[in-house]
């Protein structure tokens, strides 16, 4: 919790947020403001917008969250705020809400801040100025809080919503973990088989994407702010599969899933580090694939991206480990799952035939060896690939 003399003026914070029409929906459903201007495409496009625009009160809401996680955070009582609407959202626009410092009384404990919100154009659509009040908690908690956090088990789950993730993020509630699930665009798979099955109070969830560093900063501040620590990450990202020849390859596809592998990669690490140090005794699980050892014909960007990941989770393993962090990889072998879901019953019985195990690998199991690796019984595994292939390949 930040204290006056904390923050200086010129300080700056931001969050940006993608407009859906869920955020409508809900924003009605909790308001009752139905007017047709935001609502009904008919009746907007007899309009001069053309088509519905976003609530004006939904975009500043978003400087509640700035101000109430970032600026200055917990313990602000936000008492006055002025606004002019310059120009609509629209639903798929990404906007950008900022709060910036310009002045303070550091008797009255009171600073007062510029709020913008901007669209994808940096066009301003909202602007104003708001005063906050810093509170100042008038007890301590007895309770020895920094053993607790040392107790805790809090995970952050990028790639949550994929099948992989569903499962994984099953077993590691089952484990009595605390999630944080990233996903990007499907929340609605980690509503239905996650978050309605199990503790919601364990569960939070963060809409980033990770190529975006600023975005992944979001989901583990927002982590922190909710479990007080992170001593665990699990990395299941991947970009969807293409079958390619090397003569028809063009690097934009190399370079798509490298982006997703290393630069994704890059960024969750950056940003989760300073935390995962403090909290000592931390883990890293990055998930790779059969292809590093076994390279799949045509996939020669997917064999590439995860062959660079393994070399990558080496080097953090080599770093990392003389600051307390384990790092490891599970390798699975072809998953039935969303990411093959283009592949034929036949290519899955000859899968299945050239498997000494003879069937193929369940995504539970897969969560399983997670689960081994980031337990208190994994003392001392550490830079290895834990190889899920069913006999396909021995080393």
């Amino acid at each position: 919790m930040k204290s006056i003399n904390d923050i200086n003026i010129g300080d700056k914070e931001q969050i940006t947020h993608i407009v859906t029409q869920d955020d409508i929906d809900k924003f009605v459903n909790l308001t009752g403001d139905d007017n047709k201007l935001h609502v009904d495409e008919v009746f907007a496009q007899k309009t001069s917008f053309k088509k519905p625009v976003v609530h004006g009160m939904l975009g500043a809401s978003f400087i509640s969250t700035v101000i109430g996680t970032k600026l200055p955070g917990d313990g602000a009582l936000w008492y006055k705020q002025s606004l002019e609407f310059l120009l609509p959202a629209r639903i798929d626009d990404i906007i950008t809400i900022s709060a910036e410092v310009k002045n303070k009384w550091i008797k009255e404990g009171i600073i007062e801040l510029e709020t913008i919100v901007i669209n994808q154009n940096k066009q301003v659509l909202i602007r104003g100025t708001a005063k906050v009040k810093l509170l100042e908690l008038i007890y301590n908690d007895s309770e020895d809080t920094e053993h607790l956090e040392r107790c805790k088990k809090n995970t952050v789950i990028f790639g949550a919503s994929g099948g992989l993730g569903i499962d994984i993020s099953k077993k590691l509630l089952g484990d009595d973990h605390n999630l944080s699930l990233q996903y990007f665009n499907s929340y609605n798979k980690i509503q239905q088989n996650v978050i309605d099955k199990f503790d919601h109070k364990k569960i939070i969830t963060f809409q980033a994407n990770i190529l975006n560093r600023m975005e992944v900063k979001d989901g583990i501040e927002k982590t922190i702010r909710k479990f007080g620590s992170i001593n665990s990450i699990v990395i299941s990202v991947t970009a969807p599969i293409t079958n390619t020849t090397i003569e028809d390859l063009e690097w934009s596809e190399i370079e798509k899933h490298f982006n997703y592998q290393i630069k994704g990669t890059y960024h969750v690490i950056k940003e989760a580090l300073p935390y995962l140090v403090k909290h000592k005794n931390s883990k890293i699980v990055l998930i790779g694939s059969m292809v590093i050892d076994k390279p799949v014909k045509y996939w020669a960007s997917y064999n590439i991206a995860k062959s660079a990941l393994s070399g990558f989770m080496k080097t953090l393993a080599v770093e990392l480990g003389p600051k307390g962090i384990q790092v490891n990889m599970v390798s699975p072998s072809f998953l039935d799952n969303d990411l093959n879901i283009n592949v034929s019953d036949k290519e899955k019985l000859i899968i299945k035939m050239n498997t000494p195990i003879r069937r193929i690998l369940q995504s539970s199991e897969v969560a399983n060896a997670v689960s081994y690796l980031l337990s208190d019984s994994n003392s001392y595994i550490h830079g290895e690939i834990v190889r899920l292939y069913g006999g396909q390949y021995m080393t």
